[in-house]
C-alpha cells in the first residue's frame, strides 16, 4: 500500500473545501479541466499527486492565493505530523 503524501492530503484538503464552498461537484470540477470525477477524488483524499501545471489552474480558477495556499499547507502538515 502506497504512503499518502502529507502535502497531498493538506492541498486536497483545501480544495475539497474550496469546491464545496462553491457548490461544484468533482464531475464539474473534473470536466472543467479534462480530468475524471475519480481523479478529482483521489487528489481531494491525497491519494494522487498533482503536478505544479495542474495546481496552479486549480488556484486560479479558485481565485486562491497560491502563497496563502503555500502558508496554509505548511500549517496543515505541521498538525498532521503532531498528530502522529
Amino acid at each position: 500500500m502506497n504512503k499518502v503524501n502529507p502535502y497531498d492530503v493538506a492541498i486536497g484538503k483545501i480544495f475539497a473545501t474550496k469546491r464545496k464552498e462553491l457548490g461544484i461537484t468533482q464531475a464539474e470540477l473534473g470536466k472543467q479541466f479534462g480530468l475524471s470525477n475519480q481523479i478529482i477524488c483521489n487528489y481531494e483524499n491525497g491519494h494522487r499527486s498533482m503536478n505544479a501545471s495542474l495546481f496552479f489552474n486549480i488556484c486560479d480558477f479558485y481565485k486562491l492565493d497560491v502563497n496563502k495556499i503555500a502558508r496554509d499547507v505548511i500549517n496543515e502538515v505541521a498538525l498532521i505530523e503532531k498528530s502522529k
